[in-house]
């Protein structure tokens, strides 16, 4: 599974070295997996750092190296927190490189290809050529309706795939 392996070596394979809040887990490779089939983020509304970090480095697999931009919907409630949580998986990523000098370029040209938006100011947009999505769940209040290429892209966050294998 290539993004469970781009998710190790992003944050830590050395489970006693790697703070838990970035361990990989069968959420995360649900959701790796659901991303071959379509699947673009998780529908949870609320602030779960374990879906997000999902759905980010599920983002940052997607930039190729920092070559290729990548639309990441939140709502707008969701907005501030999703920034803070940016910045402190940038923090994990880039103290475990110090020294690796293109390591570091490689990483910070992924971190700049993320495009954060919410769905406000996404309507009446066609659909990006790489997205991710985050906090649009069944009681997330809108006030427009989703785009069409979003409808139905998400795991239910109470779902597993694993569950089912």
């Amino acid at each position: 599974m290539k993004i469970a392996n781009f998710h190790l070596n992003l944050l830590g394979k050395d489970r006693a070295q790697t703070p838990e809040r970035f361990w990989l887990t069968d959420r995360h490779r649900d959701l790796y997996t659901g991303f071959e089939t379509g699947v673009r983020g998780f529908d949870c509304e609320l602030e779960d750092e374990e879906l997000f970090l999902g759905t980010a480095v599920l983002a940052l697999s997607q930039t190729e190296g920092g070559t290729r931009q990548v639309v990441l919907v939140l709502p707008p409630h969701l907005m501030d927190w999703a920034l803070g949580q940016i910045k402190a998986i940038a923090r994990r990523v880039f103290s475990t490189r110090k020294g690796d000098i293109q390591a570091v370029r490689t990483l910070r040209n992924a971190f700049q290809q993320l495009q954060l938006t919410s769905q406000e100011s996404f309507q009446e947009v066609p659909e990006p050529r790489m997205w991710v999505t985050f906090g649009y769940g069944r009681e997330t209040p809108l006030s427009a309706p989703l785009p069409a290429w979003m409808v139905g892209r998400t795991l239910d966050e109470t779902v597993y795939l694993s569950d089912f294998s």
